[in-house]
């Protein structure tokens, strides 16, 4: 018996271990990284999603606001007490009894000035115990402002909360102001002014 007998020196020979191609191994890890990309990266012919849209922004002016401080009222009344002492640019700079008004049949009757330091307007405001009566007397004034050699327009509804409340009258004087009259329940107001601001004034006016 030879040397090369494995009985000769009575052990065993070590089973074979078996292991992987190292080739099989890197190719599996190029697989698996080929799909990662597949599913994180977009295919190079692919469509290219278009940009969301933005947003449009609006810019809004600030309204105007009064450069002077608006003066005191001399007396407290339920109508006064609704009174605007600012309007727009405008600022109230004086207030008194409007002495013609009441012989009209006004309950009460003021008459405001206004000014934005550089104009003036003039708001007359009365009462009446109807709102019939208060649309008669502000039909009465536009009319009157037409025989007196000035032009209006057709008068058009005034809204309160989506109801008709009376009726408004925008129009330009003879000597060139501008002029809004028009009826609010049983109020009645009459704004003159400069003819570039009588309708924003009057827009604005809370009555």
């Amino acid at each position: 018996m030879t040397d090369s007998d494995p009985g000769a020196s009575g052990t065993t020979a070590p089973a074979p271990v078996w292991r992987r191609p190292p080739v099989l191994v890197a190719a599996g890890a190029l697989v698996a990284a080929g799909l990662v990309a597949a599913v994180v990266l977009p295919g190079r012919g692919g469509d290219v999603p278009a940009a969301a849209p933005q947003p449009t922004v609006t810019l809004v002016a600030p309204l105007p606001t009064p450069t002077l401080p608006p003066a005191a009222r001399p007396a407290g009344t339920a109508l006064t007490a609704v009174l605007p002492a600012t309007v727009l640019a405008y600022a109230l700079t004086g207030s008194a009894p409007d002495g013609e008004w009441p012989l009209r049949g006004a309950l009460e009757a003021w008459q405001d000035t206004l000014s934005d330091g550089a104009s003036t307007a003039t708001v007359r405001v009365g009462q009446w115990r109807t709102p019939e009566e208060a649309a008669a007397v502000a039909g009465e004034l536009a009319a009157g402002v037409a025989a007196a050699g000035g032009t209006v327009a057709a008068p058009t509804e005034v809204l309160v909360g989506g109801a008709p409340a009376g009726t408004r009258t925008d129009g330009t004087a003879a000597d060139g102001s501008g002029v809004a009259v028009w009826s609010n329940g049983t109020v009645v107001v009459l704004l003159t002014g400069p003819a570039a601001d009588v309708a924003a004034l009057a827009d604005a006016y809370p009555l």
